[in-house]
């Protein structure tokens, strides 16, 4: 069962073809989750570790490209200007399932929001920040969140590869 764990956790491999910057670090977040079939409180860990691993490759790919930086402003510009659609996005392509519209959430969506006064969504961004500040309420994994960042740092890359 182990062994199948760790095809599962290598079924997320990265092209060679990545800058290494990105690359390591996105190894490491692999690393994590294979070592969470041991301890299963690692995943949150390598969760962190793999937003971290697409945010360095976002930023080297669309940083100068808008007014604002950081997650939340770089996936919002590779959907709404650079092509990221479902149609290309691998993990939406296997499910037959809609990802994009979870990844962010736009200006628009987000003056609607607090009009009526809803909760904020889990964003990638909004992921990341609890991950790294303490969210008291994320015990569970986040599913295919590996599979979204290795599938959005290959898009980020993508002339590259």
């Amino acid at each position: 069962m182990a062994e199948d764990w760790l095809a599962f956790v290598h079924s997320f491999n990265l092209s060679p073809s990545i800058p290494q910057t990105v690359a390591l670090k996105y190894l490491r977040a692999q690393k994590l989750y294979a070592f969470a079939w041991f301890d299963c409180d690692l995943i949150k860990a390598g969760e962190l570790v793999a937003l971290s691993a697409l945010e360095r490759a976002l930023k080297e790919n669309y940083e100068g490209k808008l007014k604002k930086s950081g997650l939340a402003a770089w996936v919002e510009y590779m959907a709404e200007h650079d092509g990221l659609t479902d149609k290309v996005l691998p993990i939406a392509l296997r499910c037959g399932q809609p990802v994009v519209q979870y990844l962010y959430e736009t200006d628009a969506a987000i003056e609607a929001r607090k009009k009526m006064g809803a909760l904020e969504p889990n964003t990638l961004a909004r992921i990341r920040n609890g991950l790294a500040h303490g969210d008291p309420f994320d015990g569970l994994s986040w599913p295919g969140l590996l599979e979204i960042v290795r599938d959005l740092i290959e898009y980020a890359y993508r002339r590259r590869l």
